[in-house]
């Protein structure tokens, strides 16, 4: 790819509600000339790792600056995951994807910073924090914006319809 001027990167996951995050950041990373970074922060756990290691038999490391090219992403078994980074290079952009082994807002910041990144793009989500989110490891908007030095830039997602878990009887 061309020239890049900076660093986005797009803190999301597979799931479709993170389109807007993409959208935007693909647009952004378009308008600077920067390359773009998708941020999996759904791939990590507390009980395993999405990188490979010694164990898995895949000593490779990420292809270029601790970043997965969607050949990379493929052979790691995610697909759908590449096909997004697919989507950023089709229309122009220097794209790449990370899968991280944490999802706190420490490693968001200390990945920022790791890439230099100029801006960091996440979903208004992060604001409704709770128990469950706590336990999973995710951070709240308030953690990512006090631990990552670059500006952060929230995008407002529909949040997931709850469901009645009890049908109406009629």
């Amino acid at each position: 790819m061309t020239n890049s001027i900076g660093c986005i990167i797009a803190y999301g996951g597979e799931d479709k509600k993170y389109d807007p995050i993409y959208e935007k950041a693909t647009d952004l990373a378009l308008k600077r000339r920067a390359t773009l970074v998708l941020y999996d922060a759904e791939a990590g756990s507390r009980f395993s790792s999405p990188q490979p290691n010694f164990w898995s038999g895949d000593r490779d490391l990420p292809d270029d600056h601790g970043r997965l090219s969607p050949a990379r992403l493929d052979a790691m078994g995610r697909e759908a995951f590449a096909d997004r980074v697919r989507a950023a290079q089709a229309v122009g952009v220097d794209a790449w994807g990370w899968l991280p082994q944490s999802k706190g807002a420490k490693e968001l910041a200390d990945y920022a910073a790791e890439q230099n990144a100029s801006l960091v793009v996440a979903p208004s989500d992060l604001d409704s924090h709770g128990l469950g989110d706590w336990l999973k490891g995710r951070p709240s908007l308030d953690e990512v914006s006090e631990k990552v030095d670059s500006p952060v830039v929230v995008v407002h997602i529909a949040e997931e319809p709850v469901e009645d878990p009890a049908p109406a009887l009629t």
